[in-house]
């Protein structure tokens, strides 16, 4: 089993997936980024990297996670991918308060 951890916002989960690295492929870590975030492969965006400094991961669904040089415990980085396709659906509308921002504070 390769495991491959997923860095969003709220926090950290991990991909499990069969095989080795040499056998697991990208498209199994995209069928799983689906069936937890919600967000159809063709619409996935991952980054190896922060996203404060991406480098976006462009690959067939076929290829192999050892091809792409993904191994066993590596982070990836998904844009626009943050809360589980769960807690989303049963989230409640957003707040639509009319409240005036906070005033900023200069640091000097």
């Amino acid at each position: 089993m390769v495991v491959i951890r997923i860095h969003t916002p709220s926090g950290m989960t991990r991909l499990n997936l069969p095989g080795r690295a040499t056998t697991a492929t990208w498209g199994d870590v995209q069928r799983q980024l689906a069936d937890m975030y919600g967000q159809p492969p063709e619409e996935q965006i991952v980054s190896r990297r922060p996203l404060h400094d991406p480098v976006f991961i462009e690959a067939p669904p076929s290829a192999t996670l050892a091809s792409l040089g993904l191994a066993h415990g590596d982070i990836l980085y998904p844009a626009d991918m943050d809360k589980p396709a769960a807690s989303s659906a049963s989230s409640a509308p957003a707040s639509t308060s009319k409240l005036p921002p906070l005033p900023t504070r200069r640091v000097v």
